[in-house]
Order: structure tokens, then sequence, then C-alpha cells
């Protein structure tokens, strides 16, 4: 079996509004407002215009060569299996540390209902193994589940942007940067801004992907921008500079002005931003198992499909990446090695595994797309969005400073790009062991 198009227009929009606005318009724009203050507007912005910038390699090469699994295909078409196999495990651990920060974030807003001393690496362990019982129900079901479940969370922060103007609109102000901490603010805006490229692992499931990928992402921008921002200004209104620093609860800012049923409706929103981001990373990300599967450079099982359009057997490998992800954390946590380098928000060790993954990913293909107009002059002729050569090379440039300032930032915690080296070199030394000489 093959993988089918099953994914039309709406559910590619779904696709990449709920996988990158995720639980980060709930939980971490309190935190970027609180490093940036009334400048949260700006770290948002210029976060969310370099990440788009820096998919736009992607989406020329997307429009030209749909592919499933982008990493593995990409690097092994302009470069050799070796580089896509890298490729794509980076983009494998990139994406199991957003799930990780997804189910982690989510857990951490309903702490209040854990029994007390419950560990929360634990909790999230469980949602994620709860919620793979969900993938057993195929590409049709879930991306009708992620076209609702982003509906419910886009309702959700209506609500609460319009509670919050209507009471606190006049006190809102917009202001440049005043410290130091605005570049901190700009690298936790790149946590809420990542996930446009997962729609690109689903090239050859999506409807006319040549022009329905580029629809998805330009549309899907738009209203990600444009949520982000409202919340922003939406919440320091309601919270007050000089409160800002104490990142209180976001939904408890507008509890006094709205009903039980109102609130508890904006939790629910909570829940689905969550899973909405949860369910598009693991829609998406297995597919780079499945496409090395394809290429024999993993075993065979991991690229059947199952009845229900999936490859299940790759999935179940992803979710048991994300346990080992989950159980390291929790591990590193009880040390005290994450509270060394991210003090209380151990959350952030998630966040930065994601950038640094996807960032190095990134830069991958941003050398594969260079590559493009000369090794398959045909395919970029006839791609759907077709930017100049000069055009493109300006855009590669443009995202691998944007991929060079954010690895930059991130390796200032250097458990970081240390985890990365060893995955590296995990994953070189496995595949010159395991895949036949012929295909290196």
């Amino acid at each position: 079996m093959k993988l089918e198009r099953t994914i039309g227009l709406t559910g590619a929009i779904a696709m990449v509004v709920g996988s990158v606005i995720g639980m980060g318009a709930f939980v971490l724009i309190p935190i970027i407002c609180s490093k940036a203050g009334t400048a949260a507007w700006l770290s948002i912005t210029i976060a969310l215009v370099m990440s788009v910038l820096s998919v736009f390699p992607l989406i020329q090469l997307s429009s030209a060569l749909p592919k499933a699994g982008v990493g593995f295909e990409y690097g092994k078409t302009f470069l050799s299996p070796l580089y896509g196999t890298v490729f794509s495990w980076w983009s494998i651990w990139g994406g199991a540390a957003g799930l990780a920060l997804v189910a982690f974030g989510l857990v951490k807003s309903f702490k209040a209902w854990l029994p007390d001393g419950f560990s929360l690496h634990l909790a999230a362990l469980i949602l994620v193994a709860v919620f793979y019982l969900v993938y057993q129900f195929g590409v049709r079901v879930l991306t009708a589940l992620q076209v609702g479940m982003t509906f419910v969370m886009f309702l959700a922060l209506v609500l609460y942007i319009t509670a919050a103007f209507i009471t606190y609109g006049g006190t809102s102000t917009f202001t440049l940067p005043s410290d130091s901490s605005f570049l901190m603010a700009i690298i936790v805006s790149f946590n809420i801004s990542l996930g446009f490229q997962i729609i690109m692992e689903m090239g050859e499931e999506i409807k006319r992907p040549e022009k329905n990928i580029p629809l998805a992402l330009a549309i899907g921008a738009l209203v990600v921008l444009s949520l982000y921002l409202l919340t922003a200004i939406a919440y320091t209104g309601a919270v007050g500079i000089e409160n800002l620093i104490h990142t209180p609860d976001l939904i408890l800012t507008v509890a006094p002005v709205l009903p039980d049923w109102a609130i508890m409706f904006i939790r629910v929103g909570v829940v689905c931003a969550g899973l909405t981001c949860f369910n598009g990373a693991a829609i998406a990300i297995p597919r780079e198992i499945y496409a090395q599967s394809r290429a024999e450079v993993m075993p065979e099982a991991f690229s059947r499909i199952h009845k229900n359009g999936n490859p299940q057997n790759a999935i179940t490998l992803f979710f048991v990446l994300v346990f080992a992800l989950f159980l390291t954390g929790d591990v590193l946590d009880r040390t005290g090695v994450l509270t060394y380098f991210f003090g209380e928000s151990v959350i952030e060790f998630y966040g930065y595994m994601t950038i640094m993954g996807i960032m190095l990913l990134t830069m991958g293909i941003c050398f594969c797309a260079w590559r493009l107009p000369r090794t398959m002059p045909e395919a970029y002729q006839k791609a759907y969005i077709h930017f100049s050569p000069a055009v493109l090379h300006l855009l590669i440039v443009g995202a691998t400073l944007t991929s060079l300032f954010l690895l930059a930032l991130v390796s200032t915690k250097w458990l970081i790009p240390l985890l990365y080296i060893f995955i590296t070199g995990t994953v070189i030394l496995l595949y010159k062991i395991f895949v036949p000489t012929k295909r290196n």
C-alpha cells in the first residue's frame, strides 16, 4: 500500500495553524511578556517572520518535489543517503522534543489537578501513551480531528482576546526593547513560531500539494501572527506592566470578568491547542521513519502502511522515542542537571531541543535547495512556486543566517548541542555498520 492523498486545503491550513500555535499562545506568551514587557509584540513578530522566511527554501523544494519525509528524501536526492539519514534524525528528535514540550506544558497547565508530588514527566508520559491510542484511526479521522480542535482553539483565543480588550484594552501599550532580556524573549518566541515545516512532511498525502502547501503556509502564517499579537497585547493590558515579571496565568487574568462556562471553554481550548500541535507532529514526523524504511535504510517493517492509511509501525517507533526523551528528561531533572541549565523552567529544555533539531534540519534543507536548479532543472522550472535563482539564493542565505543565529543562542546552554552531537555521531555510526556499502 502507498500513502493516499486525503488532505485538502482546509486540513492543510488546520495542520499549519494547530502545529504552530499549540500550547504557545496559552503557556509561553506569559513567559515572553515577562521577558520583553510591552515589547513582546516585536519579539513575536521578529521570531515569526524569521521562522516563515526560513521555510521558503523548503517551499521551493516541496513545490518542485512533494515528498513524505522531506529531511531524508531531499538529503538523499541532493547529497547522499547518509546525509538524508542524518537530516531525518535531526527532524525526528526535534519533532519528538516538540511533542514532549506540548505534553509537558499541557500537564503543567493542569498541575493543580494532579496529586501533590506527582511527577510532571510521568503525567506527560501517561498523556502521550493515551494519545497513542488515537493513532489507531486513519489519516482522514486524524485530519478531521485536527480541523475540529483547531477551530475550538481559535474560538477560545478569540473569547480571551475579546474579554481582555473590552475590560483592559485602554491599558495596553506598545514599546521598543529596553534591555538584553529581549533576546531571551526572541528565543522563547521561536518556540511558538516553529511547526511550519510539518506540512512539508505530508507532501504525498495532500491533494494538489504543489499549490495547497504554499497556500496553507501563507494563510496559516497570517492567522498565527494575528492571534499571537492580539493575545500578547490583551495579556499585557490585563496583567499590567508592573506585574508581567510574575507571569500570571493567562486564563486567570480574565476569570473575574467571564462566567464559569466561558473560563471552562477557554480551558478546553488549551487542551485542544496542545493536542493540535501534538496531533500535527505525531502525524507528520513518523513519515521520516517511513521514508528511511522505504529506501531500505531502516527495516522494511517501518514502511508498511496499515489499513487505516498510517505507517503504524513508524508511528509506534516515534512514540517510543518520545517516551525515551521523557525518561531522559526526568532523570536529568531529578539529578539537578536541568535545574543547572534552565533554572525552574524545565519546559525550556524541550523547547531548546526542538529549536536545535529544526534549525539543523533547515540548514541541511537550505543546502539541498541551493542545488535544486542545477541538479533537477526540469522539476525546478515546472514548480507551482518558482523563485528565480537569485531570489532563491537570497532566501537560502537569509534562512541559513537565521538558523545560525538561533543555533548560537541555543548553544549557550551547551547541554543541547552536546546531545545533538551524540545523536549525530550515533546515527552515522549505526548507518556505517548496518546499511550496505552500495547505498553509502
